[in-house]
């Protein structure tokens, strides 16, 4: 999950769905997370992962580059945000063939079509898509808006 920890990005949720997922694992999986380290309450909420299945990775507040390193590296993202203003990391995710899973609500769906989604109020839900998208043969997710910023360019440079 690549985010900052805004409350809209339903990071205290997505942690109860990660400890439902532990119980049903049988194996290692690896997580990676953007949360700065100065966000000592979610830094803590990680430390309770130790010794499970969850292993975690924080890269803290990520640059550019680390993002699209950490997307190139993944096979799924999931995005439990309850609202976005466009979606941008929706669409990297997909731009970079990642298996999206994502909240069931409009902004998504204008951008991508998800490989899976979630109702982003119910830890359970979020938990057993993440276990299908581990577990599951799922569809790759699509991009649905077209890139027109040469035509935008065009139409300021007129």
């Amino acid at each position: 999950y690549i985010s900052l920890p805004n409350p809209n990005k339903n990071f205290d949720l997505f942690f109860r769905a990660l400890t439902i997922l532990n119980k049903k694992l049988t194996r290692a999986v690896h997580i990676c997370l953007t949360i700065p380290i100065d966000n000592s309450r979610l830094i803590k909420t990680m430390d309770n992962f130790n010794d499970s299945n969850i292993v975690i990775k924080n890269i803290g507040k990520a640059k550019k580059s680390e993002v699209i390193e950490v997307l190139n590296s993944t096979r799924v993202s999931v995005f439990p945000s309850l609202e976005e203003t466009f979606g941008l990391p929706l669409l990297e995710a997909c731009q970079l063939n990642n298996f999206v899973v994502c909240s069931n609500l409009p902004f998504a769906h204008d951008v991508i079509e998800p490989s899976l989604t979630f109702n982003p109020q119910m830890e359970d839900d979020i938990a057993d898509k993440m276990l299908l998208a581990l577990e599951g043969d799922i569809k790759k997710s699509k991009v649905k808006v077209k890139n027109k910023l040469q035509e935008l360019f065009k139409i300021l440079l007129s």
